[in-house]
């Protein structure tokens, strides 16, 4: 099998999902789909601050809209539902009728031989997609019309076009408390885990005014829970 990759990025103004998650930084959604002529069903993971996660909950579910929409005025049928809520998380089911081709899923689907996966991550101002194509498929006829039919605000990132590898369930950062994602992302920031570290945890501790030690078991924490699921997805026994 072959991965098609690739990066959307969004202005904030291109629609209310789009400035929602240019507002809320630590908002991430996965997903996962397999895109058929004529519809798709989607489910997406999002994880992150509750007032983030009520906002896409209200956008999800009250407006009749698709984020993968090339055109504003797509004549779609979509439904959404919410199938799992927790105080940091929510599980989203779509299904979305889309005869004409007017969404990136839609497109996927004409473009490409049936039996496309496809995953897609999130966060801030950007949208990575994995696409999983049968051998032989070529991406330049895809690439163009897509290219050609995005909105206004919207640009494309070319990625890369390989041997499919490591489509297994990642470690997400979303599941960590709130404090912990401060620390690690503080860390990574300052360089603390570059080599060699460009920054002392007495240093970051400053900067996030906590501590020293109280960041190192964050850290620890958070280093841990990261280890553990990396662990438990990679396919091997760690007994």
């Amino acid at each position: 099998m072959r991965e098609f990759t690739f990066d959307l990025q969004y202005e904030p103004w291109v629609d209310g999902l789009a400035g929602l998650f240019v507002e809320h930084e630590d908002l991430l959604v996965r997903s996962l789909n397999a895109p058929a002529n004529g519809w798709y069903w989607r489910l997406a993971r999002a994880t992150g601050p509750a007032d983030a996660l009520e906002g896409l909950e209200g956008l999800r579910t009250e407006d009749d809209v698709s984020a993968a929409q090339l055109d504003v005025d797509a004549a779609l049928t979509i439904h959404h539902d919410v199938i799992e809520r927790a105080a940091r998380r929510r599980v989203f089911y779509s299904f979305v009728q889309d005869p004409g081709g007017q969404t990136v899923h839609g497109l996927i689907a004409q473009r490409f031989q049936p039996g496309v996966v496809v995953e897609t991550v999130r966060q801030g101002d950007s949208q990575h997609w994995r696409l999983l194509l049968r051998p032989g498929e070529t991406v330049g006829e895809f690439h163009d019309e897509l290219v050609d039919r995005l909105r206004e605000g919207v640009t494309f990132r070319m990625g890369a076009i390989r041997d499919a590898t490591m489509w297994r369930e990642q470690a997400d950062p979303g599941d960590l408390p709130e404090e912990q994602r401060r620390a690690v992302r503080a860390a990574v920031k300052a360089g603390y885990y570059e080599s060699p570290r460009a920054a002392t945890l007495d240093e970051i501790a400053a900067h996030l005014g906590i501590p020293r030690s109280t960041l190192s078991y964050r850290l620890r924490k958070a280093e841990a829970h990261l280890a553990r699921a990396f662990a438990t997805t990679d396919g091997q026994d760690i007994e």
